[in-house]
């Protein structure tokens, strides 16, 4: 009975945990979301400089590592809900695919 509850609530703390999305120093990334832009905000700014996109460019921010490594948090809040995601910056080693520069992210349910 400990084991399966055990289990359970190791299941559950890993369904809970945000997406993590990768930023790569020296690179700006952009990140678009659904609705309208209503706030953005960056756990730690001293890592990641955050912009919002105009609102006649859509709804979506600019993000540009300040920092080599670090991790922090990204929320944007839009006008079809919350997107609430860990960001990790890490060295842009090799090449980068434009797809990981340019991401889109989705409300949480």
């Amino acid at each position: 009975m400990k084991l399966v509850l055990i289990t359970l609530l190791g299941l559950t703390a890993r369904a809970s945990t945000p997406p993590t999305l990768i930023l790569y120093s020296g690179l700006v990334t952009k990140v678009r979301c659904e609705g309208k832009l209503l706030i953005s905000a960056i756990g730690e700014p001293n890592l990641v400089a955050l912009d919002a996109l105009p609102a006649n460019v859509g709804c979506g921010v600019l993000l540009k590592p300040l920092a080599k490594q670090g991790r922090t948090n990204l929320i944007l809040e839009t006008s079809t809900g919350t997107i609430a995601t860990l960001v990790e910056i890490v060295s842009a080693n090799g090449r980068i695919d434009q797809n990981a520069l340019d991401r889109k992210l989705r409300t949480s349910e």
